[in-house]
């Protein structure tokens, strides 16, 4: 698939931020989520460092490096959630891993130091240390196209 824009076209990949002043000339806004491609190949994971706070429908290839026992949080809303927290790995980094509620029992299906498939995640920071979070619309599978760290 072919894709031409414009002269007057701003792509923006999320979650750059671009500011554009108000001109006269109309401009064209193409918002990409962060997994997809230009040719309409489908879905492309991604690595560890190219992440930011924010992101979502995360896909990515990595390996399983360790998980803590699971405990329960509780929000500011009163609400109770059940997380295990770990770390994971790939040829770009490492950052800290959040599996949240009903998909711990995933984790039964893996194990440390497996190459694992997280589908659909999304990327928080909480005081600067970037977290992948495994959430009710995420999986985690084994992989062995996962990159050796």
């Amino acid at each position: 698939m072919h894709t031409s824009f414009g002269e007057d076209s701003i792509i923006l990949i999320n979650p750059v931020k671009v500011n554009v002043k108000p001109s006269a000339t109309p401009i064209t806004l193409l918002f990409l989520t962060p997994y997809e491609d230009l040719d309409g190949q489908g879905k492309k994971p991604m690595k560890l460092n190219d992440l930011r706070p924010g992101m979502e429908h995360v896909n990515i290839l990595v390996k399983l490096v360790s998980l803590e026992e699971p405990r329960e949080v509780e929000t500011s809303y009163g609400i109770t959630h059940v997380l295990v927290e770990g770390l994971v790995e790939d040829d770009s980094g490492r950052m800290g891993l959040t599996v949240w509620n009903e998909r711990i029992e995933q984790l039964g299906r893996v194990k440390v130091g497996e190459n694992v498939e997280l589908k659909d995640c999304f990327v928080t920071s909480f005081k600067g240390v970037l977290s992948v979070n495994v959430g009710r619309d995420s999986e985690i599978s084994t992989s062995d196209s996962a990159n050796e760290s």
